[in-house]
């Protein structure tokens, strides 16, 4: 067992050794349940409704940007898809949240991006 003195982070590391020919790249694929992340599921108008009032103020339809993205989500609630609202933080404790906030979500033919701004 090893022992530590002295200051002591959280980080952590993984050795390996591997033996390749001309191919080094690994794919990965990992499956994300983004309603993990979600602060609010809508299927509903009127709890669409609700969300927005409540995150942008009564006059939420007097700005564009929040008038299109209610369009936006009511067309996919009419198109009988949930509409997940919510957020990813690059202090989450998963690292898959982490690099999700950097990239923001990928294209996926089950998911319609309403909006997604990755990066900082």
């Amino acid at each position: 067992m090893k022992v530590r003195s002295g200051f002591v982070s959280n980080s952590s590391s993984s050795s390996f050794i591997v033996a390749v020919t001309d191919k080094t790249k690994v794919t990965l694929h990992i499956e994300v349940d983004l309603e993990k992340y979600a602060d609010k599921v809508v299927e509903d108008e009127a709890e669409l409704r609700d969300y927005f009032n409540y995150e942008y103020g009564d006059d939420w339809e007097e700005d564009e940007w929040s008038k299109n993205r209610f369009v936006s989500c009511l067309a996919a609630i009419k198109a009988g898809k949930k509409v997940l609202l919510g957020s990813f933080s690059s202090d989450g404790e998963e690292a898959v949240e982490q690099f999700l906030c950097e990239t923001g979500i990928p294209d996926s033919p089950d998911i319609e991006i309403i909006e997604s701004d990755g990066g900082y």
